[in-house]
């Protein structure tokens, strides 16, 4: 069953590799150099593996708790596409152009892409659940659907720009200290190296100081306007 899905991957275009049996760890140490159909195929022929797919060129979306799981399909709404579920969440694999893509994290969302894989059905779990395609599922690469891109697009723009900020920005605080956020009133302890960068790209108009949270909600009202 395994190599017959290895082929089917291959015939798609994917890059699959084998993985051992019940976990996500590649066979080989080289996993992500030379990728040839030849060289993988011959795992499946002669023993039961778990299958990865390398990513690039294609990345695996996907959301790490309940409301950004609901985030993440609001944002894909109707856009057909590839999905699995795993034994934690469900995947969602897009044709991808950026290069230098290999991981990011927007609002609970994952983006995961060169240098990195992913365990494809029909792999098994550790606890025995076996990866499965969504009934749902559309057989199509597609791009990303456009709210996606856009949160996406926005989120590479803002890091851009945040890089240009440090860039003429001479950094002199150094350890941590505890402020008072000027949103909830909470005392939290800051690392001021880091987050005096983060106050040049959220709150540099009346420079104020916010907790994670009240910050979180803060660009969390900002995409959610931005969708209505």
């Amino acid at each position: 069953m395994f190599l017959k899905y290895f082929d089917a991957y291959v015939s798609a275009g994917f890059k699959p590799i084998a993985l051992s049996p019940q976990t996500k760890k590649p066979v080989e140490l080289k996993w992500n150099k030379n990728w040839t159909a030849e060289r993988w195929r011959k795992y499946f022929e002669t023993g039961t593996y778990n299958i990865g797919i390398l990513l690039g060129n294609i990345i695996d979306v996907e959301a790490d708790c309940h409301s950004s799981n609901k985030l993440l399909n609001e944002l894909i709404g109707s856009q057909k596409h590839i999905k699995f579920q795993s034994y934690r969440s469900t995947h969602h694999l897009f044709i991808n152009d950026d290069a230098k893509l290999r991981f990011l994290k927007i609002h609970g969302i994952e983006f995961r892409g060169y240098g990195l894989h992913s365990v494809v059905p029909p792999s098994i779990h550790q606890s025995g659940y076996q990866y499965n395609f969504c009934s749902d599922n559309d057989f199509l690469l597609t791009y990303m659907s456009e709210g996606l891109n856009k949160i996406y697009s926005d989120y590479k723009a803002s890091l851009h720009n945040k890089n240009k900020v440090l860039s003429k920005k001479k950094i002199i605080y150094r350890g941590n200290c505890k402020t008072k956020c000027n949103k909830c009133n909470d005392l939290f302890f800051i690392n001021k190296k880091r987050l005096s960068c983060e106050v040049k790209i959220f709150s540099n108009k009346n420079k104020s100081w916010l907790c994670h949270k009240c910050r979180d909600e803060s660009i969390t009202a900002q995409v959610k306007k931005m969708l209505l």
